[in-house]
């Protein structure tokens, strides 16, 4: 980081730093057009600034306006989740989620700290992935884990273990 002043450098979360002027990747790698008075870092995948959301220290088209991180009950404390939203689409761990409808998108609600299901009035993700054949209005977690970290889930017609539905139709 020859570049860094070192009385104003500053020492952020996941690896990041800054100094009055630049901010700098893990590695000590200027983050192009961020801004240093303004640059946060949210979480591992997203980091913002005034104008701009950046994905690993690369700057998107992400909406900053719009943009937020959807939150997810964790063992009884709000925790950031790795769903997203702007006014546009909806994203999972920093890609953007095809034909998801921004509008209706929401995180199913557990206490598992991974639970990555979520839904919008057509479908079921997991992931940030369809569940194919899952039904939105019908969808919901049972009540038991499948391990220490996931829920299995139902709908009218399955039950699903994480991404794969079981064989065996729900009567």
């Amino acid at each position: 980081m020859q570049f860094a002043n070192p009385k104003t450098f500053k020492t952020l979360e996941n690896g990041y730093t800054k100094d009055d002027k630049y901010v700098f990747k893990k590695g000590g790698e200027i983050i192009k057009k961020a801004d240093p008075k303004t640059f946060q870092v949210l979480t591992y995948t997203y980091q913002r600034d005034k104008k701009n959301v950046f994905i690993p220290g690369e700057i998107t088209e992400i909406d900053v306006k719009s943009f937020k991180i959807l939150e997810c009950n964790n063992q009884g404390r709000k925790q950031k989740s790795l769903y997203a939203t702007d006014k546009n689409y909806a994203y999972f761990q920093g890609k953007i989620i095809p034909n998801a409808d921004v509008k209706t998108f929401y995180l199913i609600e557990s206490d598992a700290p991974y639970q990555t299901y979520a839904i919008d009035k057509n479908k079921v993700y997991y992931s940030g992935k369809k569940l194919k054949d899952a039904d939105p209005t019908t969808f919901k977690l049972n009540t038991n884990k499948t391990s220490s970290n996931y829920y299995d889930a139902k709908d009218k017609n399955y039950t699903y273990i994480r991404d794969k539905k079981t064989i065996t139709k729900n009567k």
